[in-house]
Formats: C-alpha cells, structure tokens, sequence
C-alpha cells in the first residue's frame, strides 16, 4: 500500500498515525547525555534505542539534538526492539548534513544480498538496495537555504520512507515532496537477492559498514507499524457445539514480540460487539479466559492498541437441561416420583432443587446426582402438594439451570397395587408369618367381570389364622395422610358374611402404630347386606391415632382361620390426605383442608415469586385466591 503522505513536520510534532498504524517506537533524541536515546512515554514499547559512537550532544537555535561527526549512529536493534520489516511500517526522522552520507538501513549487513539504505550523495537523497551497487530513486535537495540564514547546508529536513509487504515498495518523501520511483526489495528484472527483508535492526547515521557515514545532525526518530487484526480465531468463526463453561479465547498476533495488551469484548449480542458497548476483558497475552452458558450464540473481538478487529462468533452446547419431567403443571403425581431431564452436554453432575415453595427454591440445598434422573426416598414428598423445582447441570464449578417447573403430588397415593406377574414376586414381597396350609397368591383376570384385573389372593386358611407382612425399603411417613384405605373382594359364594380382615403398621421394633380390623357389617351393601364378588373400599382413619406414622416400617395383613378354605381378594393399598367437601377448600394452599397461617404463607411465598408457569399476572393471582377466600 502506498501511504498518502502529508507534511511530515506536522506528523512529527503531534505524532500522527495513519488508519491501522500504531506508533510504536519514538526518540526525540532532544535531552540527554552519554549513549542513550530514551524511548517516549507514548511509544508502544517503551526501549531506548543505542547512541555508538561516543557522546556528542550539541545544544543551539534549534534546541538539543545529537550530531553524527563520522562515527556515530542510532541503533535500535532486535534484540530489544523486534520491529518486523517484513510488514508494513513507516519510519520517519529529521536530518541535517551538508556532505554525504547514510541516513537508514535495515541492517549492519553492509552490501550483502536484501541490503538496502538511504542516503546523501551530492546532493541527492537516495534510495539503494544492493544489486551491482545501483542506486535507485532519488530527491534532490539541492544547495539551497531553507531556512534563510544565509548558510548553505544547515538546514533541517523531515524525511518519511513507507513500506507497503503487499506490494514490496517502498515510499519516500522529503519534507513532504513524494519519490515518485518505485523500489522493489527483492524480485523485479535482473534482481535476484538471496536475502529478503526479515525481522532485523534499525540503522541511523551510516550506509553501510566502515562506508558513508552521516556528518549532521538526526533527532525526532519514530517508528510506525501497520497493526495487522488478529487471525485465526479459536474457537474458530461459526464454531457449534462448544462446551458450555470455561472457555479460552484464543488468536494468533503477528506482534506478538512487542504487543502492549489487547481488549477482549464477548457478549451474546452482537450490537454490543459492533459498538464495544460491552466492557473488554483485558489480555496481555494472546489469550483470554471467559465463561459462557449453553446453547447460546456468542460474538467476540479482539481489539490491540488502534487495531480493531474483525467480529467473530460460535454457539455453545445447551448446557441447561430440557424436557423435565413430570411436565410443568402436572397433577396427581406420586410422591415416589422419578424427575427426569435431558442434557445434551458433557457435565460433571447435576444439582436437582426442589421446594414446595417457589421462593424457597434457591435456598434449599440439592440433591446431587450424576444421571439425568432422581427417585426420591419414600417419605421425602408429602401428598397433595405443589413442589416446584430445577435442574442446574453443573460443568467447571458453574451451574447452568433450566427452566423452573412444577408439579402437585397425588391426594391417593398406593403403597401396593398387587401387580406382582407371579406367585413368587408377590411371595417375596409379603411374607408369610403365621398360618399353614395356603401361601399368598398373585392372580390375573384380566377378561373377568372385575374392576381389577390383578390382585392378591389371601387365603382363609383351615390350619389357624395367617398373616403376611411387607417391609419397606426404608420406614415412611403417613403422619400428614389422613386414611389408609384398601380395597377388598369376597370370593365365598353360599356365604352370607364373610371372615374379618386386620390390617397392621408396624414399627421398626416390630411394635403396631395402629390396627384396625373390618366386620361384616363394615361393607355392606346398599340393600344391607355383603355381596360377594363385588369390589368394596375399605378406609382405615388416622385420626384417632398419630404417634409413630412418621416411622411406619411395615404392614401385616391377617386374616382368621376359616373352614372351609375360602379367599378373599385384596388390591391398592394407599394412604390419602383428607377429602375436603366440595372437591376441595377454597385457599387451603397448603392442602391440610383447613385454613390458617400456613396456607397465607405460601400464598404469600409464591405471589413474591411470582410462580405462575406461564407467567399470569402475579397481583391477578393473589387478588384471586383471596377472593375465594372471602
């Protein structure tokens, strides 16, 4: 690219960097003493550059300055400043001399292959690369008084010289008139140079080793690199499926020698990167960490000092886990619930939080678990009771939630639905304590007149009374249930009534909770009397009785001894809340079927968090359930 060029004194004196450029190095070389020209405050790099040669300073109308007397130079090496000549830059500098003599180079290679200087030779600026030792391009200053003190050769000139990696050209002016000649480094007709321009050192003061060197003066040295934008972005520009979590941002710097720091912006919308609206993250290196959530689309880019860089963007796996089941909103669910979910990513566990208060949520502590599933212990959820709760998968320490749902657990929940499929299932799972003679027996009658088409046959048996009892996994909690209920069907035909029927719970040690035993006169009829083979709810009330239902460990069924051998067919045995009148009580939110402090508390919890799933308009809802209230 070829600069367009204006007046160079006005660059040096405020420093102006063309679009992508950055200043990064500057000597004014205007205070001082010994072999040092001290880097400005404002340069990229901060590196003073070296005087050779011997101290010698000179003070006069034209302020402070170093004068080159034959042996000095100005050297700004690699090994403290990696200014790379195979990219874009642009150097400029003031000068005086009245002989000749070198101004730049690019190396201390003298006339080796890639060489290439700029000097005076009567009365010319010239512009050389080595091939035969031609000169190519020149500007004639002339033997002129720029300044009208009527000395011939003390004058101060500003010179600039561009180079465009594109093209391979190079661009010169003196103060501000432009070379129009074309120079090529390497390349061109009859030119074949070994050596081409690499990173190397900057040389002020003399042509070549030992040959031309500069009688003048030299101050206000700045260096201009055309900044390229960071490449090769990771992850890569549309990038899918990234690992939600911690990510590093990654890109590769073609400064990286002497880059001052980069601004990172990342945000999910992509105005916020096109404005920089965002705060940036701040990198000395050419990395950044950050932390993304799932299924998302993310914009970044990397700004360096004056460079702003391209947009970039990739998408994230869906972190958040989906399709909680039971679904939102769902009824009658057991309180032996399997919460489920979906995850698409790979996560190190699972925080599952359950409340039945929506503004309790964040604060109970979760249930850990690796699976995208959780069956909770018996006596963990109570009957007939909203429960909201989410999913946080949890990747690199940081939790991605889903969405919060809810679901109300059933007012009847079973304990045993008898659906055995075998004598020795349902064998093993009531176990014979007393009786002889006959076992408990799984039956299937699935085309039978029946409501029910598998029960458990328990038998009267003729050798004393038997009994069967079932243990719990772990004791359960029926202490917020308000029946148990079992239903029953009498196979004895020619039996106007049948044999009593005990049901037990039983504690940990053994001991009964409660007992209670039916007669006949306990299901009869509507023409008062007890049919045979017809189904009949039996209900067990709780009331009367409420020490150790928290703690109930098993149940044991007993039947009398009866001749002859009859059956008597039992199914779905439940514990139930109570079975308010009219289908319900109108702001019994807590579901006790009373109304007191406990339902205004949830009520309250959940209009201050607002649980309508969809969101209705909490103060429509709170206005509503007190409306029934009244």
């Amino acid at each position: 690219m070829k600069f367009k060029l204006f007046t160079i004194t006005a660059i040096l004196i405020s420093g102006i960097c063309f679009a992508g450029e950055q200043l990064i190095g500057e000597w004014l070389i205007n205070e001082g003493s010994g072999g040092t020209a001290f880097c400005s405050p404002g340069s990229y790099m901060m590196t003073d550059a070296i005087l050779n040669g011997g101290e010698n300073w000179t003070t006069d109308e034209n302020g402070t300055w170093f004068r080159f007397a034959g042996t000095q130079t100005f050297q700004a090496s690699y090994d403290v400043f990696p200014i790379d000549f195979s990219k874009d830059f642009r150097v400029t500098f003031d000068f005086w001399t009245g002989g000749n003599g070198g101004l730049l180079s690019n190396d201390t290679i003298g006339w080796g292959a890639g060489a290439w200087n700029i000097l005076k030779q009567n009365g010319y600026i010239v512009m050389q690369q080595h091939s035969g030792g031609v000169a190519t391009g020149n500007i004639y200053l002339g033997d002129c008084d720029k300044d009208g003190d009527g000395v011939i050769g003390d004058d101060w000139y500003s010179v600039e010289i561009s180079y465009d990696a594109g093209t391979n050209q190079v661009g010169m002016s003196i103060d501000g008139v432009e070379d129009t000649g074309v120079h090529y480094y390497e390349g061109g007709t009859g030119i074949n140079l070994s050596n081409s321009l690499q990173r190397t050192e900057l040389v002020l003061g003399y042509h070549s080793v030992g040959y031309q060197l500069l009688n003048g003066g030299l101050r206000n040295v700045r260096i201009y690199q055309t900044l390229e934008k960071p490449t090769s972005p990771s992850p890569y520009n549309g990038q899918a499926a990234v690992v939600p979590g911690s990510v590093t941002l990654s890109w590769d710097d073609s400064y990286e020698g002497y880059s001052a720091g980069y601004s990172v912006y990342i945000s999910t919308v992509e105005d916020e990167i096109t404005n920089r609206s965002v705060t940036p993250i701040a990198a000395a290196a050419n990395s950044a960490e950050v932390t993304v959530d799932g299924d998302s689309v993310y914009y970044w880019a990397v700004d360096g000092d004056g460079i702003i860089g391209d947009t970039w963007s990739f998408q994230t796996q869906g972190a958040k886990p989906y399709g909680l089941l039971p679904a939102d909103d769902s009824t009658g669910i057991s309180t032996f619930v399997t919460l489920s979910w979906t995850e698409d990513s790979d996560v190190d566990s699972f925080n599952v939080y359950i409340s039945d208060e929506l503004g309790g949520l964040d604060s109970v502590t979760p249930f850990s678990t690796t699976e995208t599933s959780l069956s909770f212990a018996a006596n963990a959820l109570d009957l007939y009771r909203w429960y909201y709760w989410k999913v946080a998968a949890v990747i690199d320490g940081q939790e991605f939630d889903s969405a919060v749902s809810s679901f109300q657990t059933t007012g009847d929940e079973w304990l045993d639905r008898f659906d055995y499929g075998s004598n020795d299932a349902i064998r093993a799972a009531w176990v014979q304590q007393a009786g002889s003679g006959y076992d408990i027996a799984w039956l299937s009658r699935p085309n039978a007149p029946y409501n029910n088409p598998a029960f458990a046959n328990i038998p009267y048996g003729p050798d004393g009374a038997s009994s069967f009892i079932k243990t719990f996994e772990s004791p359960l909690d029926f202490s917020k249930a308000a029946n148990m209920t079992l239903s029953i069907f009498h196979e004895a035909d020619g039996l106007v009534n049948c044999a009593p029927l005990t049901i037990t719970l039983l504690d940990e040690q053994g001991g009964t909770i409660i007992s209670s035993t039916y007669t006949p006169g306990d299901i009869l009829s509507d023409d008062g009397q007890f049919d045979v083979k017809v189904w009949y709810r039996w209900i067990v009330p709780f009331a009367a009785q409420t020490a150790g239902l928290d703690a109930v460990a098993a149940v044991e069924l007993t039947v009398p001894q009866f001749e002859p051998a009859r059956w008597l067919f039992v199914d779905t045995l439940t514990i139930t809340v109570p079975q308010c009148e009219g289908g319900g009580l109108a702001g019994d939110a807590y579901g006790d079927c009373q109304i007191d402090l406990r339902d205004f508390a949830v009520i309250a919890g959940n209009w201050l968090g607002c649980n309508r799933i969809p969101a209705d308009s909490c103060d429509d809802y709170f206005y509503e359930i007190f409306a029934e209230i009244e």
